[in-house]
């Protein structure tokens, strides 16, 4: 697993690379870019015994059992049970949700369970596209899983993963473009939450191109400079001035047209705005 970076002319990313204006951003140049794997390692012989490829980064940690498995969720919502001794899989189970806490397991009056907390987040929108799996904000429920041989229970459904950005867009509103720089420059500080160049990642965040709040300015106003949604986890950025919610209010609204295809993409990057 790697994650590379490529300079490119801009303003300055927290989570990325910036000497004198100039940003790295993460790219997916080499096949194993942007992909992770479990891999069994032998420390006698200082070599791999096996190795699982998985098509996603952000994956969970594992739990290795007396009775020869090993335990481990993906971001892609699956938990899954492989052979120590081979890595086959033997067993999987779909969580709804993508999953990068560690299993564990315990006993109870001589039955043994293994529990398992399903929740896609921490720092995953801070790299945009490449932590992304298509899992939206407060769509899928995050849960505590317990299994034990002989359980029949099943899951409720939920939505499945979506990769498509669901832009909403006030087609009155006027752009400047020097608003959209200068919001671009201010949207920094929503990066970890919000994803980088507002591809979000939909955790600890929304994607603010999907948002019914930040479709409308005033609201945009009193969730950053009045803190209305503190309490919800919402940091308050009293220090923006009307004027500077107004330019991310007019970046968000311009990364929404570029996503409905009413606005020419920004160049200069695969996959970047405004930079």
């Amino acid at each position: 697993m790697q994650l590379g970076g490529e300079y490119i002319k801009g303003k300055a990313v927290p989570g990325a690379i910036s000497l004198a204006g100039v940003t790295a951003l993460p790219l997916e140049k080499d096949p194993q870019d942007g992909k992770g794997a479990l891999l069994a390692w032998d420390p006698v012989h200082q070599k791999a015994r096996w190795r699982v490829p998985h098509s996603t980064i952000w994956n969970g940690g594992t739990l290795a059992t007396a009775g020869g498995l090993v335990f481990q969720g993906t971001a892609d919502g699956y938990f899954t049970a492989y052979d120590a001794s081979s890595g086959k899989a033997v067993w999987r189970f779909n969580a709804g949700l993508g999953i990068i806490a560690a299993p564990i397991s315990y006993e109870v009056a001589g039955k043994q369970y293994v529990s398992l907390l399903a929740g896609y987040g921490g720092m995953v929108s801070a790299w945009g596209h490449i932590m992304n799996v298509g899992w939206k904000y407060g769509a899928q429920p995050r849960r505590l899983l317990t299994f034990a041989l002989g359980g029949k229970a099943t899951l409720p459904p939920s939505p499945p993963p979506d990769l498509k950005v669901h832009a909403l867009d006030d087609p009155a509103l006027k752009i400047e473009e020097a608003d959209v720089q200068a919001g671009q420059a201010l949207a920094v500080r929503c990066v970890a939450c919000h994803g980088l160049n507002l591809q979000s990642a939909g955790s600890p965040g929304p994607d603010l191109r999907e948002s019914q709040i930040a479709l409308h300015e005033d609201d945009l106003w009193n969730i950053l400079h009045e803190g209305t949604l503190m309490e919800r986890g919402m940091p308050r950025f009293e220090m923006f001035t009307r004027e500077q919610v107004h330019q991310i209010y007019v970046y968000i609204r311009a990364s929404a047209r570029e996503v409905l295809g009413t606005r020419k993409p920004a160049t200069g990057s695969a996959g970047a705005s405004h930079l």
